[in-house]
C-alpha cells in the first residue's frame, strides 16, 4: 500500500481548495486499483459543501470530519487548513461508508454499517478505521466506549483505530462527512483488507502517578461516587484538586486517570480517561467513559515536559519497528491527540509535531487531528495482546 498527501489554507473558497488538493496529488506516483481518502479540517467550515465536492472532484470514496487542529509531517500543527491523505493500493481494499444518525444507545445504526461493509469484502479487515461524531446535539450523548465496544463485538476484535470530531466545545457542528452527507451523530468508517501490517501505540505520557491505586467501590455508568468506601470528592479534595465548586472538564486537563481492569480473557489493561465534569451537590465525579466498580483508578500527572518527552519516545518506538520489517513497506502514518492534551500546550501548539519533524522517512506520510477521545487498542499486561479500549488524553499512532 502506498498514500498521497495533500494540504490547503483555502477554506472558504472551495473551488480553488479543490484544485489545490488535485494538484498535488497528481504529482509523484499515480493512484493504484483500490483508493480511499480520509480528510481532517477545520471546525470553521461548511463541512456540507464540502463533502459534495470531494464527491465531485475524486472518484474515490473521502470520509472525514473537523477537528480543533491537525498535524502533518510537512507543517506540524496546523489551524484554518483542510488536509487529504489517500491510501492506495493494489494489494488492498478500502470499504467505505457512513452511518445513519444516532438518536439513542445500542448502536444499531453502527451495525447495520458494518454488515453492509463487510458484505461487500473478500476477506477479513485488519483494520476498522473510525471517526465518530457520536454526539446527537447540546445535550451532549457519549457514546464513544460503546461504539468501540459493538465494534469490537460484531469483528471479532479487529483492531478499531480513530477519533471523534470536534468543534471547540460548542457540541453543535462537530460533524463527519461521506459521499454528500455531514453531520453530527454518524460515524464514518473504512474496513482496510489486505496486505497491511499494523503497527500501533497508545501514549498515555503519565509516567508519574501522585497517588496510589484505589479501588471503585459505587460507580453508575460514568459516574464514580467512592473510591475506598469513601466520597471521591474527599478524595480529590485531598489531593487538592478541588478548589471551586463548579469544576469542569479543563478543571483536571492535567490530572486524568488511569483505572485497571480485567479482560474478559482473564489479562489486564489500563485505560486513560479524565473527569468530565464533579458534582458537588450529588457528590459524585463524572468521567469521559465508564468506570466498574471494582476496577482500579489512580490519579496520575500530565505535564508538559512529560508529553514532549512520551511522544518523542512513541514515535521513537514506531520508526524502530518500521525499521526491523523487511517484508512489508510502510507508507502512512495516522496519529489522534486528546483535545485535553492541546489544551496543556496551547501556548506551545507545535510541541507534540515536534516529536516527529524531521523524522519521518521520506517515503511515509503523516495526517493527523485532535480528538474529544481515542480509538486506539492498548496491550494487555500478560501477554502484550491488543485490546480495543476508548481513552482520553492518550496520544494514538497508527502506522501501516
Amino acid at each position: 500500500m502506498k498514500s498521497k498527501f495533500a494540504y490547503t489554507e483555502e477554506i472558504d473558497d472551495l473551488e480553488t481548495a479543490m484544485e489545490e488538493l488535485k494538484e498535488q496529488l497528481q504529482k509523484g506516483q499515480p493512484l493504484l486499483k483500490n483508493s480511499c481518502g480520509i480528510v481532517m479540517c477545520d471546525y470553521d467550515m461548511d463541512t456540507q459543501e464540502l463533502t459534495v465536492r470531494l464527491k465531485e472532484e475524486f472518484d474515490f470514496p473521502v470520509i472525514g470530519c473537523v477537528s480543533m487542529g491537525t498535524l502533518s509531517k510537512q507543517r506540524g500543527f496546523s489551524e484554518m487548513s483542510i488536509q487529504m491523505l489517500v491510501l492506495t493500493a493494489d494489494d488492498c481494499e478500502f470499504h467505505v461508508g457512513i452511518s445513519d444518525k444516532i438518536e439513542s444507545s445500542g448502536l444499531g445504526q453502527i451495525k447495520a454499517l458494518y454488515k453492509k461493509l463487510s458484505e461487500q469484502k473478500t476477506e477479513k479487515e485488519k483494520v476498522i478505521f473510525t471517526l465518530a461524531s457520536p454526539w446527537s446535539g447540546r445535550n451532549e450523548v457519549f457514546l464513544n466506549e460503546e461504539l468501540v465496544d459493538v465494534l469490537d463485538e460484531i469483528s471479532g476484535g479487529v483492531p478499531v483505530f480513530g477519533g471523534c470530531a470536534g468543534d471547540g466545545f460548542q457540541f453543535s457542528a462537530a460533524n463527519v462527512f461521506f459521499d454528500g452527507v455531514s453531520s453530527m451523530g454518524r460515524v464514518a468508517m473504512i474496513l482496510v483488507c489486505g496486505k497491511i501490517k499494523p503497527l500501533i501505540k497508545t501514549e498515555f505520557s503519565t509516567k508519574e502517578k501522585t497517588i496510589s491505586k484505589y479501588k471503585v467501590t459505587k460507580s453508575e455508568g460514568r459516574n464514580v461516587y467512592t473510591l475506598n468506601n469513601r466520597s471521591i470528592k474527599t478524595v480529590l479534595e485531598e489531593a487538592g484538586l478541588v478548589k471551586e465548586k463548579s469544576e469542569g472538564v479543563t478543571r483536571f486537563v492535567n490530572t486524568p486517570f488511569i483505572s485497571t481492569v480485567k479482560t474478559d480473557d482473564g489479562d489486564t489493561i489500563d485505560r486513560l480517561s479524565g473527569i468530565y465534569y464533579l458534582d458537588h451537590g450529588m457528590d459524585y465525579a463524572c468521567f469521559m467513559r465508564n468506570i466498574d466498580v471494582g476496577s482500579e483508578l489512580s490519579i496520575c500527572m500530565i505535564s508538559k515536559e512529560g508529553v514532549e518527552t512520551s511522544v518523542k519516545e512513541a514515535f521513537q518506538h514506531i520508526f524502530e519497528k518500521i525499521q526491523e520489517e523487511k517484508e512489508y513497506t510502510y507508507s502512512t502514518i495516522i496519529c489522534i491527540s486528546c483535545v485535553a492534551r492541546y489544551g496543556l500546550i496551547i501556548t506551545d501548539k507545535n510541541l507534540e509535531a515536534r516529536a516527529y519533524q524531521g523524522k519521518v522517512p521520506d517515503e511515509i506520510n503523516l495526517i493527523g487531528m485532535y480528538s474529544f477521545g481515542e480509538f486506539c487498542p492498548v496491550r494487555g499486561k500478560r501477554g502484550g495482546k491488543l485490546y480495543n479500549a476508548y481513552n482520553n488524553e492518550t496520544f494514538a499512532i497508527l502506522a501501516i
